[in-house]
């Protein structure tokens, strides 16, 4: 069984396609929601809220979990081009409450990214290979770096909350 508990907007589908999953999703891949059907070949995938972490936590906690990540100034601006509200809880609760149990982290948008899938092929034997393209970009921001974006404020705050987590890539 593989989890992917991913923030909105960071690289979920990635992931996915990562995997040999493509939309329409078939019945291996399952939501929070969905979890009385697991079997061992279950992919979890869903997006982490605060009211599913007694779900989640477990899971992560005895199982592959790879997480794909997107600075949060990136993922603001993902955000504000989707006009989704502001969602840095799951930044919170991916560095509090998930980066302890030690999953293999993804991250997008850092020159060393296939440094992290080359660690991640060799701890697992998975063999996983990418062309680094994200799936599902609609405003073509997938070439900018978090150099390039003005923050707002509350991701600023954020950034400085989570600041040792981000310090692990950025």
């Amino acid at each position: 069984m593989i989890i992917v508990p991913t923030i909105r907007n960071t690289g979920s589908h990635f992931v996915l396609k990562l995997l040999g999953k493509q939309p329409p999703f078939g019945p291996e891949v399952l939501t929070w929601r969905t979890l009385d059907r697991m079997q061992p070949d279950s992919i979890i995938f869903d997006h982490v809220a605060v009211e599913k972490k007694h779900l989640y936590l477990p899971l992560i906690r005895d199982n592959l979990t790879i997480i794909p990540l997107r600075h949060p100034y990136l993922t603001q601006k993902s955000w504000a081009d989707r006009s989704h509200h502001d969602m840095s809880f799951m930044w919170d609760i991916m560095a509090t409450d998930i980066a302890p149990l030690n999953p293999f982290f993804l991250p997008l948008d850092v020159p060393d990214r296939q440094d992290y899938l080359d660690r991640l092929n060799e701890a697992t034997g998975l063999g996983l290979k990418t062309d680094w393209k994200p799936e599902g970009v609609k405003n073509n921001n997938f070439d900018l770096r978090y150099t390039d974006v003005e923050p707002n404020q509350r991701t600023v705050a954020l950034c400085e909350r989570i600041k040792p987590f981000l310090d692990r890539f950025y």
